[in-house]
């Protein structure tokens, strides 16, 4: 019997995760990776909520908008002062109701949108590192203190292999 390895691409995974968040972490999660399925399943949790926030923001948004307009058109079909002055102050109101609600809108789609991105470029730049490959390469740099004739000498060995 032969086992075939295929080792997890960090493209592919990037790819995964583009298509929904956490999904190329949980592709990553094998044996000796488990915790990749558990980021994998916090971006999904994150994005789902993301998701959910942006959608009732710009719920609210569009709804306090209807509410600026109708506010707005009844303020410019008064014709008596007392009455433009009242109703230009409930439209300035409901305009600036309207102008939170679009901004809270909008950072909650540039959460959402950087919770996407992050779990996409998690997946790659962090993707399980399997030590093979043709540019694979070890460094180390290691500092010792020898001692030598009842004296201390300081010696720094590198090493580089590729």
């Amino acid at each position: 019997s032969e086992i075939m390895l295929v080792q997890k691409l960090p493209n592919k995974a990037l790819k995964k995760s583009l298509l929904f968040p956490g999904s190329g972490q949980r592709y990553q999660a094998e044996p000796g990776y488990e915790s990749r399925k558990t980021v994998g399943m916090i971006f999904s949790a994150a994005a789902i909520g993301g998701l959910t926030l942006t959608a009732v923001s710009w719920s609210n948004f569009l709804s306090s908008k209807s509410e600026y307009t109708d506010a707005n058109n009844t303020y410019l079909a008064q014709k008596l002062l007392e009455d433009v002055v009242e109703h230009r102050n409930i439209a300035q109101q409901k305009n600036d109701q309207m102008l939170k609600a679009r901004n809270g809108a909008i950072g909650a789609t540039l959460a959402f949108v950087g919770i996407w991105v992050s779990s996409a470029l998690e997946a790659k730049y962090r993707a399980p590192d399997y030590n093979v490959g043709q540019w694979h390469s070890q460094r180390s740099v290691n500092l010792n203190l020898i001692a030598l004739n009842g004296s201390f000498e300081p010696r720094i060995n590198f090493t580089w292999s590729l």
